[in-house]
């Protein structure tokens, strides 16, 4: 047989592969590789499609080994049927069809392949520019016992990065921050006066560019806001409630506006004794800090305000 038929027998094993690869994912494509329960498999697949059958020797006499002599035209026909042939003439002139089709002059292939490489550079400067280009996430924070959204007044949020500096970014009146980012993860540090600073890392999914964050409220800076707005009806079970949530050392800051900034300082028993006395100099105070040590504040910052404002 001419050399041609050996060329397209050997294409054949490839179409055998990729046939058999349909139903067996498994199979191993290099089919000289195949044994025992592969083979089995080949030939379980060929009676199922076409009904035909090989033996274990014939494989390994014609497959598995690089025999000069091409197998019995039935056995080709048969091999050419299960890969979607009318018969071996159908295969072999359909091949040859397709061979000619991409015999193009070297000039030309010169030309082309020179052509496919540019095309082929640009798409990939292409693919590189845009898998770096940062995303936009936005980032929304709620309340994590009612889930409802936070009041953004006062609430701040510290991007960490290992290569930069950190920097911080204000969050809007619904609570919510808008950050461009490139990375795979991120880690925010919020911070807010009435819930508890948090650091937070967040693996990032670009198909899900939104997404809630759930932070721990300060309890005591919500009761303290609330004990400066309420008349003192048990002032010793008030004392008890101040003094538990105070360290002996604390220290308490009240800035004071105006067209100077000012600052008051006091100490843990004259904090308690303002907020509780009957006619009480701090009224309606709003927490701009806090630092805890244990469960119990050590330090805070306030003002005083003569407006409400919800928080």
């Amino acid at each position: 047989m001419p050399d041609r038929d050996q060329i397209y027998f050997q294409q054949l094993k490839k179409d055998i592969v990729q046939k058999v690869r349909q139903s067996h994912l498994q199979l191993d494509t290099d089919i000289s590789s195949w044994k025992g329960q592969e083979i089995r498999l080949f030939q379980q697949d060929l009676e199922e499609k076409v009904s035909g059958r090989i033996s274990e020797k014939w494989f390994y006499t014609h497959i598995k080994s690089e025999n000069p002599q091409l197998p019995r035209i039935d056995i080709l026909n048969l091999l050419s049927q299960y890969v979607g042939y009318t018969d071996w003439e159908d295969y072999r002139s359909r091949r040859t069809a397709v061979r000619r089709l991409f015999q193009i002059p070297s000039a030309a292939q010169k030309y082309f392949a020179g052509a496919g490489i540019f095309l082929l550079l640009v798409a990939l400067v292409s693919l590189y520019a845009q898998l770096n280009e940062p995303t936009t996430y936005q980032f929304c924070f709620v309340n994590a016992d009612t889930r409802e959204a936070v009041n953004g007044a006062g609430l701040t949020v510290v991007v960490l990065s290992e290569n930069e500096s950190p920097y911080r970014i204000p969050a809007d009146e619904l609570g919510c921050v808008v950050i461009r980012w490139r990375e795979p993860t991120i880690r925010l540090a919020v911070q807010g006066a009435y819930y508890r600073t948090d650091t937070i890392t967040r693996i990032l999914n670009k198909a899900q560019a939104t997404e809630q964050i759930g932070l721990k409220t300060n309890d005591y800076a919500w009761l303290l806001r609330i004990f400066s707005q309420a008349d003192v009806g048990d002032w010793q079970k008030r004392r008890a409630q101040l003094n538990a949530m105070l360290t002996e050392d604390a220290q308490i800051y009240q800035l004071t506006e105006g067209q100077t900034l000012g600052m008051e300082l006091y100490n843990k028993q004259e904090f308690v004794n303002k907020m509780t006395m009957p006619l009480r100099s701090l009224k309606n105070i709003e927490i701009l800090s806090t630092k805890f040590r244990g469960d119990q504040i050590c330090e805070l910052r306030f003002k005083q305000v003569t407006n409400e404002t919800n928080q």
